[in-house]
């Protein structure tokens, strides 16, 4: 409670001082701290976003994707060290590697570091921790995959995203899902000569025994368990067409009885079809569930050509010249043969509105 940490878990800290653009903390004009909180979900959903913009619509291929990884990794951890270090130097730009060079020379010939506050990553040993594409398999299966012996013609053909894959993992050949005839006949296989409850593990293991790196591939556990659902599925359904197929046989049997044409005498109707009813003579239809099923069909009306018109319903009101109307020509409005402007009037005069 003391030092205004009552926000925090026990030895967590959720609120750190901001930097200025010097990589110093950062004041108000009142002299008060700047902090910066790390609750809540935006600076993982920010992430998100820029992972988003550095795919962009690219159809990239898994190498490719590890590359646009890591270069968006280095540039966040890059960005959080200007954002959270005290002192570390902004230089505009993500080539640290030159930053590095720069500092073991001026130290080389002068003595001084030129960022103190700078760490070179030359002055650490690598270690055996990897990102991006890494290995997920188990020692036991990865035993069983350095026992695949292929043919260099083989791995020859390999993708170039394939060959990438072998040399992350070092496998091989490239650990890849369930695809293909195959494959998925080689999983059938496996299933149903399993008389205990499935083990994918040991599946994976002995999946390694079938390899050729053309037609089959190793594959992981998740892999199979992957499958297995959709190979459910697809039993299920063969399984129903299978109890359908009886029935099918016999419907489709008494639709071709039913749909044989047979030469019958006049006057007769054959057992299997009934008698065709004529058309009712008043062309009604009979309608049922909003749909004409029967009746005469109408033939479609010419369409209306400019000009023509349809009956008149009542009589229509007499033309006369909207001219002469103005000017008090009433008993010469309606044999004037002008309706429109000026030029159409038979009567037009001086002074005419």
């Amino acid at each position: 409670m003391l030092p205004g940490n009552a926000a925090d878990p026990p030895s967590v800290n959720f609120y750190s001082q901001s930097l200025n653009a010097k990589g110093e903390p950062a004041f108000d004009e009142h002299g008060f701290a700047l902090l910066v909180c790390n609750r809540g979900t935006n600076d993982v959903e920010n992430s998100h976003k820029h992972l988003i913009s550095s795919f962009s619509t690219w159809m990239v291929g898994v190498q490719t994707s590890d590359n646009l990884l890591a270069e968006r990794r280095h540039r966040l951890n890059h960005k959080i060290s200007e954002l959270k270090r005290v002192g570390f130097p902004k230089f505009g730009h993500f080539d640290t590697w030159l930053i590095d060079l720069l500092q073991l020379l001026v130290e080389e010939n002068h003595g001084t570091l030129l960022y103190p506050n700078w760490t070179n990553t030359a002055d650490y040993a690598d270690t055996t921790e990897s990102f991006g594409t890494v290995r997920l398999h188990s020692d036991f299966l990865d035993a069983a995959l350095q026992q695949i012996k292929l043919d260099r013609r083989v791995t020859e053909k390999f993708t170039p995203d394939m060959k990438y894959l072998c040399r992350r993992m070092r496998t091989p050949a490239p650990l890849l899902p369930v695809h293909g005839e195959e494959e998925c006949k080689l999983f059938d296989l496996l299933v149903r000569t399993t008389h205990v409850d499935l083990d994918f593990d040991q599946m994976a293991i002995d999946w390694c025994n079938k390899v050729d790196g053309v037609t089959i591939f190793p594959k992981l556990p998740v892999y199979l368990r992957t499958h297995h659902t959709a190979w459910l599925r697809n039993q299920k359904v063969r399984d129903a067409v299978r109890t359908a197929a009886s029935g099918e046989a016999e419907l489709r049997r008494l639709n071709e009885e039913m749909t044989t044409t047979r030469t019958v005498s006049i006057g007769q109707h054959s057992p299997l079809r009934p008698a065709v009813y004529p058309t009712p003579d008043d062309g009604t239809p009979v309608v049922v569930a909003g749909i004409a099923v029967s009746g005469q069909v109408q033939a479609a009306q010419a369409k209306r050509k400019h000009g023509n018109r349809g009956a008149d319903k009542k009589q229509r009101k007499s033309r006369v010249c909207g001219r002469c109307m103005r000017n008090g020509r009433v008993s010469l409005a309606a044999e004037c043969k002008g309706s429109g402007g000026v030029q159409w009037c038979s009567h037009k005069g001086d002074g005419d509105k």
